[in-house]
């Protein structure tokens, strides 16, 4: 009785999970926030809330014990495949703030842990003074902006980030 409940259950998940294993690229871009003002910078920057891992603390002090999250690792890579750059995304082993990464502008592909739909790639474009967020670890609702400044989202809707200039055209 329990294998056919089991069952049951696998396949009434399938088609949840389905859309994020078939199709794990948003339809555009993520890019810097809309209303950003760039600076003079001639590089761009990239920062990527990934899925978290829960980490136990290290217990080097008798006032401490606990879990902490830092986020997972991701890679940046060119429009060819080629891997750009491999981000632990934290500065040591209990950070739970990401990485801010130093960019040249241009396209890219992150592939990083989502929450709910596991290993995906996510386009991005970087812009010379401005930062490029893309969050992966659902804890990010978008402000109320105008109508002309879209969202990209994953397959399963969770909000990715701004979409880029050339993906709103």
């Amino acid at each position: 009785m329990k294998k056919l409940t089991a069952l049951f259950l696998g396949a009434a998940v399938l088609p949840f999970l389905s859309g994020c294993i078939s199709n794990p690229t948003p339809v555009s871009s993520v890019g810097p926030e809309p209303s950003a003002q760039a600076s003079a910078h001639a590089t761009g920057r990239l920062r990527v809330f990934s899925a978290t891992q829960t980490r136990a603390g290290e217990n080097t002090s008798a006032d401490y014990s606990g879990y902490f999250y830092p986020h997972s690792s991701y890679e940046i890579k060119n429009n060819a495949g080629d891997t750009v750059k491999y981000v632990r995304n934290r500065a040591v082993y209990m950070d739970q703030s990401p990485d801010s990464v130093k960019l040249p502008p241009g396209r890219y592909n992150v592939v990083a842990e989502s929450t709910w739909c596991g290993l995906v790639k996510v386009p991005v474009v970087i812009e010379a003074g401005k930062t490029t967020v893309v969050h992966l670890d659902a804890n990010w609702n978008p402000p109320l902006k105008t109508a002309s400044e879209k969202v990209v989202k994953l397959p399963d809707g969770e909000a990715a980030g701004w979409a880029s200039a050339e993906a709103k055209q």
